[in-house]
């Protein structure tokens, strides 16, 4: 709220209380001039009481004037003994008025200056929220409460015009002190009484309305009670009118009456403006954000419609054929023959054409010839074939229809072939591509968790092993005092400080365990990123020589490494994979028997360096494949493994940009196969 000034009686009340004051300093002492400081005092504080600050200041001005005017030797000579009190009080009226008007002006014109600073504020703070919100809710919070706090206001709030039957004024935003103001008032914006208020006509007819005074304006009425009771004294309403459509208005509340100058007004009227077209622009902007969205929308449906299309056009080869049951033979179009690998001259009987089904799905089919007469008049069936060139396997959607003669008996069967190879693989590779993704997922999240369990463990397990450290320390110390004093109890001491020690040990191997599984752990959710150039087959080599002694004797190692091969690396953890995946291979060789594992590493793909150990174990189920990279998992018994080591392999191996895949069959062992980037060739110096 804006302050309160004194009013003008109050400046005009000074010179006049001034003036008595001289009057009556004269009546006291005569023509004698002598001043007489009191009364001028009394008289100051008395303005400052009914006035305040300005009134006593034009007071002291006053009186100043009249001691400084008077006391004046020729003044005094001329004035006395004639008309003296006559030619001061009118004296001290003039002066006394033209001071008060000019503080009153001086007032007012600072006045005016700090509400145009206050609105200016309040119109640049506003504008940059247009320029920053990206929605017309957030441009209207962000508008009122600008209003409130910087422009001064009791209380702000935006209404939309709604178009029902009522043609009632939604509240969407509003700041200050509204304490369920527009829970309460019913605003419509309607042609009739109730819509004939501020808002509502400065809705209904586009242009500002003020209401100067809610005690006095008649058409605040229906508002008046609850408005004085939130400090309500005057409002303004200004409409939103964007592109030539009213939405709706700003309404201001304050808590003075006419509170709103002209100077005001105009900016709050080019505040308005500014916040309609930043409500344009947003909408603009959703408009053309949807059209664009619904534009790529139906461009990625074209593209995935015509990708479709190409893709079907690319595997839609249909071929024909007729099967004569009489003559047990067939004949068949030039793009089955493509599909199957034949050539016209290959044999055409029932047992040639079972002779191109795939062995698995061979008895089937030689079933349903043999069944032709039992069987329905329709085939519409998927099964493999074997290309007789390639031997490539490919699994075609066959549709056939049997006809009959007049007497039932089968006479034919005529259908289509259709290659559905390229599709069956794209629906095993999205499968796969989306298991591979669900578990790269699962694995990321696990090894957040972990990673943050180990960062929890590590510091008390620290603790642990210092106290532990500690303990040892003492119960040494304890057992060298005991061996050096001549205590009858000395060999209790010694006796009790080795169980002790002995327990201490214990802790300390286990929290050394435990500080390693911690330190795999802090690896896993975040390995080493820095890289290096490394020939391979020295990774390779450092790697196995750090193998566990008790497991090597359960299988050959072969190596088959390309010795000039240099790859983008952390040769530390590089190794580490090395010896994980070896060790992994040679756990997997069944107790009591001797078996292989061959480190292979070499050029791959362009680009890249592969890796791999495989072994002739007894293969990884599938159920156990699919979680092989899960930390903590491991089919070995308690105590052998941690689970660690294939999970710590692919963090490792994925932070170095590479790949790590696994092939598994039952009873024909496992291949790991790890990529990486090639390291560039370093220029000779």
């Amino acid at each position: 709220m804006k302050p309160r000034s004194p009013q003008v009686w109050a400046y005009v009340a000074a010179p006049i209380l001034i003036g008595v004051a001289v009057l009556i300093r004269n009546a006291l002492l005569g023509d004698t001039g002598e001043p007489e400081p009191d009364l001028l005092l009394l008289a100051v504080a008395i303005a400052g009481a009914l006035g305040g600050m300005g009134p006593a200041v034009v007071a002291t001005a006053v009186g100043l004037l009249e001691e400084i005017y008077f006391q004046t030797e020729p003044v005094r000579t001329f004035l006395v003994p004639r008309h003296r009190d006559q030619v001061e009080l009118l004296v001290f009226l003039v002066s006394g008025i033209a001071i008060a008007v000019t503080f009153e002006i001086v007032r007012r014109v600072r006045q005016r200056e700090r509400a145009v600073r206050r609105t200016l504020l309040m119109v640049t703070r506003c504008n940059e929220a247009i320029l920053r919100a990206t929605t017309e809710e957030e441009l209207y919070a962000y508008i009122c409460k600008v209003i409130v706090d910087d422009g001064g206001y009791r209380m702000c709030w935006v209404g939309l015009a709604e178009h029902d039957e009522r043609k009632t004024v939604r509240p969407v935003a509003h700041a200050g002190h509204e304490d369920g103001y527009l829970g309460l008032v019913d605003i419509v914006w309607a042609d009739e009484p109730r819509g004939r208020r501020t808002t509502g006509t400065s809705i209904r007819e586009k242009r500002m309305v003020v209401g100067k005074n809610f005690s006095t304006d008649p058409s605040m009425a229906p508002w008046r009670e609850e408005a004085h009771r939130r400090g309500y004294r005057s409002v303004t309403s200004l409409p939103l009118i964007v592109e030539g459509t009213v939405l709706g208005a700003i309404v201001m509340y304050s808590g003075e009456v006419a509170a709103f100058t002209d100077d005001e007004l105009g900016y709050l009227q080019r505040l308005t403006d500014d916040v309609a077209f930043g409500v344009g622009a947003i909408r603009h902007r959703q408009a053309r954000d949807t059209a664009v969205a619904d534009r790529e929308r139906s461009m990625d449906d074209l593209r995935e419609s015509e990708g479709w299309l190409r893709m079907s056009q690319d595997i839609a080869r249909l071929g024909n054929y007729v099967f004569d049951i009489a003559s047990n033979h067939w004949s068949s179009s030039t793009k089955l023959d493509d599909i199957f690998g034949i050539d016209p001259d290959f044999p055409r009987t029932s047992a040639d054409w079972l002779r191109i089904v795939h062995p698995h799905d061979r008895a089937a089919m030689a079933i349903y010839l043999e069944e032709l007469e039992s069987v329905g008049s329709r085939f519409d069936h998927e099964y493999r074939v074997v290309d007789q060139v390639t031997q490539r396997v490919k699994w075609v959607h066959g549709l056939g229809q049997l006809e009959r003669s007049a007497d039932g008996i089968p006479v034919r069967l005529v259908g289509t072939i259709q290659d559905v190879t390229d599709r069956k693989v794209a629906e095993e590779g999205r499968l796969n591509l989306q298991a591979r993704l669900a578990q790269s997922a699962r694995l990321a999240a696990m090894g957040t968790l972990v990673a943050g369990v180990a960062h929890e463990v590590n510091n008390p397990l620290t603790a642990l092993l210092a106290s532990a450290e500690l303990a040892l320390e003492d119960v040494r110390e304890l057992q060298e005092n005991a061996r050096r004093s001549s205590t009858t109890d000395e060999d209790g001491v010694i006796r009790r400080s080795e169980v002790v020690l002995g327990v201490l040990r214990d802790i300390t191997t286990s929290a050394d365990r435990i500080s390693r599984i911690v330190k795999d752990l802090t690896l896993l959710g975040r390995p080493e990123q820095r890289r290096e150039r490394v020939r391979l087959a020295d990774v390779v080599e450092e790697g196995l020589k750090w193998l566990p002694g008790q497991e090597v004797h359960r299988a050959t190692i072969r190596t088959e490494v390309a010795h000039d091969l240099h790859v983008l690396a952390s040769a530390g953890q590089m190794g580490q994979v090395v010896v994980n995946l070896v060790t992994n291979a040679l756990l997997a060789i069944p107790e009591g028997r001797t078996g292989t594992v061959v480190v292979r590493a070499g050029l791959g793909a362009p680009g890249r360096a592969f890796l791999e150990v495989s072994d002739d174990g007894p293969g990884i189920p599938p159920d156990v494949l699919e979680r092989i990279f899960e930390p903590f998992f491991t089919t070995r018994s308690p105590g052998t493994g941690t689970g660690l080591g294939l999970p710590i392999c692919n963090a490792i191996v994925t932070t170095h940009g590479g790949t790590f895949t696994v092939e598994s069959e039952t009873g024909k062992g496992t291949t790991f196969r790890v990529e990486l980037p090639v390291a560039p060739v370093q220029p000779a110096h």
